[in-house]
């Protein structure tokens, strides 16, 4: 049974890649009997014998270490292909007498998907069948994997994760393990490897691949499996696979090449291009008019799956088609087994769906159509706002066209812009040239491997870049990468490489204090490169937070925010502009606006550039009362801005920590709790924080004079359900999560101690907790005590005149030993300039709390550091209590209106 693939890529691939000559196996079918008696029940009750693209990987899969890749269509059996890999690896525990004896994490398999729905579905699937039947660990590595789930993956046979997750627990938890389990990896198999070029592809090759790479080359891993990883990487058809095969070090052998004729039901794809409407919502929405008749000429009467992109455009596909349809993945439940019952036995003909979903389904149908090619990414890992749909995503959905109990043949259809057209054929029939994306954040991941030390000078910098799959593109293709082109031989093409990418990229990196570079070629990380890396920040992002202004207001990172190159492809639309200005306008909702340039007192006459919508976006979005009057993209905008404008604002907080200045660290901590709950600090439905409690009954608690947390925690339940007109017990559940969710009341104080020589005065900061009253109901609470849950928070103090940040202590409420005191120094100002003001508060994690109450005038010091009386003082020593916002301890109204205007 010969390959056309594997003669067509002769034709194509480069000298160091000839024809593979053919496998003796590959003139028959490889059955399980084959396996050893351990394994077999892997397989159990699926199938006796492997299929052809299986059968003719076997020797190379289970009896060889090389590495292997496999091009193939969808459908073809690629998984197969990985699962004997892993069986190699199993079959090593098997003793003489033919027992399989496994030691928990003596080997480890790392399985690669690019969505966690494919990653869980494999989970599922495998836990049955190599955890049940052959006593194999299989976890799922999330982004919630803390130190002790980490700690567990020392056990773990079999990891299974996508490349963002195994990315971010190695860069994010190294201290705490992330990477000690690295020594044990043993396989590592890469599903849908044509992820690559896709703007999440860095990840994936850097973050991934390259990262083991290097770490199996340190001399302290030469003893343990990694040392001698195998990788096993699979994809559709592409016409420069052979460029994966070089990257992944493959043998001429191991490169395995199929094409259509693999599939078990032949494929006939169609592209339909329609003219681009004004936004995507409604491009989506206007090719419902379209689908009838794509059903009508391409079903046959027969099975119709359509993908949506959104569970929205599911359910108003479903009702335009109603009649025929059936409505799945919405937001509430329904019967997966019986829509699969019913659309295999054909009462149901039309099933619309989301691409998540249809991951997750075996469903196959005569026609599958996409209808659009585009859906809202929310930024996690890949650029946020429309974009295309993976390819490896689109290649799963159109792949469940045909049924081979049923047909003969399969139908898709994909319906995108007329732009697009002939890239989705492309796609289709496997032409399309597979390119590196790692070139756009080359900067970003090179400073990640200097923080987790895999490089540390200028020659293991080169030696990361080798490492690379955009090292393989550079060479086949430098004029496209920037790279000189006819260069007289590879040690000229390594010279220009370090010299361009990596040495212009280190000094950029160092210019901004982000890594240390000495003369000798050493790297070290410094700490703003560590919070770059950790957080994944942006360059051009991590260089505007470096810059920011002393005495930074919120408008100041407000802005800062907006100019974020997180939100590059937020634009500012033509039809948008109206009402962006009526938001700058409204100063009773607003709280800060976008100024005139010649009047920054008043408000911008009209906005004119994206980081303003962003501004103006922000600020409607933590209003008490924000516009219910937002198209879908300008909603779909806000809920991305405030998810990874929360994540920018802990990297602003930390930094400027770091760097020891007052106000931006003051306002960074406020702007991150405001995006994280929502609301401003100075909101007047404080209740909004408490989980279900809304819109509607805040404004009922508000207008009772119980939107203020406290007041509400300390009010009886059943005055709650009155006010909300909510029954038993909603009063007491409400009250019990204030208890679980508040922290305790803190008295903060500030003492003036004396001068000190050198032109120091000393002042003692003293945090006590006090106790909070609470009715009966609460008291009786899970915690009840005041706050069953742990209430981080951070003790700063500082002088207002040098924006001096002279204290900042990492606190949990409910454990610092009270009273905490602390002795701080603070400088005098130079005679005759500005007067001296220490500060200081407590900025809770969690909830926004104001009991203005609270607030205390201190005694009046002098520049001088005597006690001096109140109509004397020229300096004032302040203090708030924790529940009081954090800004305000910086004078923050008064600096919010100084330094508003001049800062767009």
């Amino acid at each position: 049974m010969t390959s056309y693939s594997t003669r067509a890529l002769a034709a194509r691939q480069p000298a160091s890649y000839p024809s593979a000559e053919e496998p003796s196996t590959i003139d028959r079918v490889r059955v399980v009997a084959e396996l050893p008696q351990a394994l077999q029940p892997a397989f159990a009750g699926m199938f006796r014998y492997f299929n052809p693209v299986q059968s003719e990987a076997f020797s190379l899969a289970f009896s060889s270490d090389s590495n292997l890749v496999v091009a193939a269509p969808t459908g073809s059996g690629k998984t197969g292909v990985m699962e004997l890999a892993i069986l190699r690896l199993v079959a090593r525990q098997i003793d003489r007498q033919g027992q399989l004896r496994v030691r928990r994490g003596a080997f480890k398999a790392v399985y690669l998907a690019p969505t966690r729905a494919l990653v869980q579905e494999r989970v599922r699937d495998w836990q049955e069948r190599l955890g049940s039947r052959l006593g194999l660990s299989v976890s799922e590595l999330t982004g919630d994997t803390d130190t002790a789930d980490l700690a567990a993956l020392a056990d773990t046979d079999i990891i299974c994760s996508t490349p963002e997750k195994f990315d971010a627990v190695t860069r994010k938890h190294k201290n705490q393990g992330g990477m000690r389990f690295f020594g044990e990896i043993s396989l590592v198999c890469i599903d849908e490897v044509h992820l690559l070029n896709e703007a999440r592809g860095s990840t994936l090759e850097a973050g991934v691949v390259s990262r083991i790479k290097m770490v199996s080359r340190f001399r302290e891993m030469q003893e343990l499996p990694i040392a001698s990883v195998r990788f096993v990487a699979v994809s559709a058809t592409i016409p420069n696979v052979h460029d994966i095969a070089q990257w992944l070090h493959v043998p001429a052998n191991g490169l395995l090449v199929f094409g259509e004729e693999m599939r078990p039901v032949k494929l006939v794809t169609h592209v339909r291009g329609y003219a681009q409407t004004g936004n995507d919502f409604m491009f989506e929405r206007r090719l419902n008019d379209y689908l009838p008749g794509i059903v009508a000429e391409f079903s046959k009467g027969k099975p119709t799956l359509i993908f949506c992109s959104s569970r929205k455009g599911t359910v108003d596909t479903a009702q335009r088609m109603l009649g025929d349809s059936a409505r799945a993945g919405q937001s509430g439940r329904f019967d997966r087994a019986l829509v699969e019952a019913c659309f295999l036995d054909r009462s149901i003909l039309v099933l619309c769906t989301t691409s998540t979903l249809a991951l997750g389904v075996n469903l196959p149908a005569h026609l599958v159509v996409l209808k659009g090619t585009r859906r809202y990414s929310s930024g996690a890992g890949e650029a946020a706002g429309y974009v295309e749909y993976d390819k490896s995503t689109c290649l799963q959905m159109v792949g469940r066209a045909g049924r081979p109990q049923f047909d003969t043949e399969g139908v898709a259809v994909i319906m995108t812009t007329k732009n697009l057209v002939q890239r989705y054929r492309n796609l289709l029939t496997g032409e399309e040239l597979l390119e590196s994306a790692l070139r756009a954040e080359f900067a970003e991941y090179l400073n990640a491997e200097i923080v987790l030390r895999t490089v540390v000078d200028v020659f293991s910098a080169v030696a990361w870049l080798r490492s690379t799959y955009l090292y393989i593109r550079m060479k086949r293709n430098p004029a496209a990468y920037g790279m000189p082109v006819n260069l007289p031989s590879e040690a000229a093409f390594d010279e220009a490489a370090e010299r361009r990418p990596v040495q212009s990229t280190l000094t950029q990196l160092a210019q901004h204090g982000l890594i240390g570079l000495e003369q000798c070629g050493t790297i070290t990380a410094r700490v703003p490169g560590q919070l770059m890396a950790h957080y994944y920040i942006k360059l051009r992002t991590m260089i505007g937070l470096i810059t920011a202004p002393t005495h930074a207001s919120l408008p100041d990172l407000i802005m800062l925010l907006a100019r974020s190159q997180e939100f590059a492809n937020v634009i500012l639309r033509r039809g948008e502009k109206k009402a962006l200005n009526a938001m700058n306008h409204a100063l009773e909702r607003v709280r800060f606006f976008v100024p005139s340039a010649t009047r920054p007192q008043k408000p911008k006459e009209r906005i004119q550039t994206a980081a303003e919508k962003i501004f103006i976006l922000v600020n409607e979005a933590l209003s008490d009362k924000p516009s219910d009057t937002l198209d879908f993209s300008m909603r779909q905008e806000v809920d991305r801005i405030l998810k990874i404008g929360a994540r920018i604002a802990v990297c602003m907080s930390k930094l400027y920590t770091h760097k020891r200045l007052l106000a931006a660290t003051s306002n960074a901590l406020l702007l991150q709790k405001c995006l994280k709950q929502r609301l401003w600090d100075n909101t007047r439905f404080e209740c909004r924080q408490v989980p279900g409690i809304g819109k509607l009954l805040s404004e009922r608690l508000h207008a009772a004079g119980l939107s203020p947390l406290r007041q509400l925690a300390a009010a009886d339940p059943r005055r709650i359900e009155a006010t909300t007109q909510r029954h038993f017990p909603f009063g007491n559940q409400v009250v019990q999560q204030l208890c679980r969710m508040m922290p305790p009341p803190i008295e903060l104080k500030l003492t003036l101690l004396g001068q000190r020589p050198g032109g120091l005065v000393e002042v003692e900061v003293t945090l006590t907790r006090t106790t909070l009253q609470l009715t009966s109901d609460a008291a009786d609470a899970p915690g009840g005590g005041g706050g069953g849950a742990r209430s981080d928070a951070q003790l700063i103090a500082g002088t207002l005149h040098d924006d001096q940040l002279l204290v900042h202590e990492v606190l949990v409420l409910e454990q610092f030993p009270s009273p905490l005191m602390l002795r701080i120094q603070a400088a005098l100002p130079p005679p005759g300039q500005a007067s001296l003001s220490v500060v200081a508060t407590v900025a809770p994690a969690s909830c926004q709390i104001m009991d203005p109450s609270q607030r205390r005038s201190s005694r009046p010091i002098g520049t001088e550091g005597r006690k001096a009386a109140p109509k004397r003082s020229r300096a004032t020593l302040l203090w708030e209590s924790s529940a009081s916002r954090p800004a305000n301890s910086w004078s923050h109204q008064r600096l919010a209106r100084q330094r508003h205007a001049g800062r767009f």
